[in-house]
């Protein structure tokens, strides 16, 4: 086996996603995480994207949204856990943000303070 280029599609890439980092708990299962635009006025959230083995397709994050919003770091150690985490920007302040996937599913995740 090795690398083989693949073609994307109506990939997650055409809504602005980007990708920040990128996890495969399995063989055939990859998740990438990063920010994709939303309007017009420069605003970003936290965005997701998932490998089935065949193709990639957008994942739905709860994620805020704001100037400088998005998921910058992943793990997953197996195919049902794996934990994003970021940061949000509101009113000048960034705060760290955490969401976590079930293997169908991303939700958020409070991180503590101090």
């Amino acid at each position: 086996a090795g690398w083989r280029l693949v073609g994307a599609g109506r990939s997650p890439a055409a809504s602005g996603f980007g990708a920040d980092a990128m996890a495969c708990p399995a063989a055939n299962r990859c998740l990438a995480v990063g920010s994709r635009p939303v309007g017009t006025g420069g605003n970003e959230m936290p965005a997701a994207a998932g490998w089935s083995g065949r193709s990639w397709v957008a994942l739905r994050t709860p994620g805020p949204i704001g100037p400088d919003s998005g998921l910058d770091g992943l793990a997953c150690p197996s195919a049902l856990v794996c934990v994003a985490v970021g940061v949000a920007e509101r009113n000048g302040t960034e705060t760290g943000i955490a969401e976590q996937w079930d293997g169908s599913t991303w939700r958020w995740r409070p991180i503590g303070t101090g």
